[in-house]
């Protein structure tokens, strides 16, 4: 972000980043675009070189620098034990427990995207992050649709979505807890009895990491 902040001051510029950390880049897209504060010309050419500078670009993701590929991990891991050729739910209830735990700890953190300011408090760079809704429709969107017929694993996910609701840290966020919990309902899934029907009822009692 340094690299990017001095070279948005240098230039009298607000830069936008065009991509978030894990997304593919395909060769000659952008990857920001640039706008004058001062309503002069803008020196894209000393612009572009911050930017190349700034913007690391490598062959695969990685957990470091871009939190949505565990996650991506841990689902498919679900989704393949899913499959019609493996049937392990016991796999998918696993990972959906790992799930729930960093979704837990991204849900209790402001997220989405940030304006970064420059030494002097000026608004330098808009750097797009993943939201709440991102993180939970990863987690909750394909393994609800390989486990509809497994009703561990649905009560499971319910459960993850009952934990992230005990630590989000807004309306907004709980809204969106709320929206992927009715998923499951008008579709019409199965639940036990001891599960909550409504995530938005959990308590806020802390519990240490484990399996209960």
């Amino acid at each position: 972000m340094d690299r990017l902040l001095r070279t948005a001051a240098a230039s009298d510029v607000l830069i936008r980043l065009d991509v978030r950390p894990g997304d593919h880049v395909v060769r000659g897209t952008p990857l920001a675009s640039a706008w004058s504060r001062g309503g002069g010309p803008v020196e894209l050419a000393d612009v572009e070189a911050g930017v190349r500078e700034g913007v690391v670009l490598d062959y695969e993701r990685t957990m470091e620098q871009d939190a949505a590929f565990g996650f991506r991990q841990l689902v498919d891991i679900a989704v393949k034990a899913l499959s019609p050729g493996i049937n392990d739910p016991v796999t998918a209830v696993h990972a959906v427990g790992h799930l729930s735990e960093v979704a837990v700890e991204v849900g209790g953190r402001r997220l989405g995207g940030t304006l970064h300011d420059d030494h002097r408090g000026v608004g330098r760079l808009v750097a797009p992050d993943r939201d709440i809704t991102y993180y939970l429709d990863l987690v909750c969107g394909q393994v609800r649709r390989c486990g509809r017929h497994e009703p561990t694993v649905l009560n499971a996910l319910l459960r993850m979505l009952r934990d992230v609701t005990t630590a989000t840290r807004d309306d907004e966020q709980r809204a969106a807890v709320d929206v992927r919990a009715a998923h499951h309902d008008r579709s019409g899934e199965t639940r036990s009895s001891r599960t909550p029907a409504s995530p938005g009822a959990a308590g806020r009692l802390g519990a240490r990491r484990g399996w209960a």
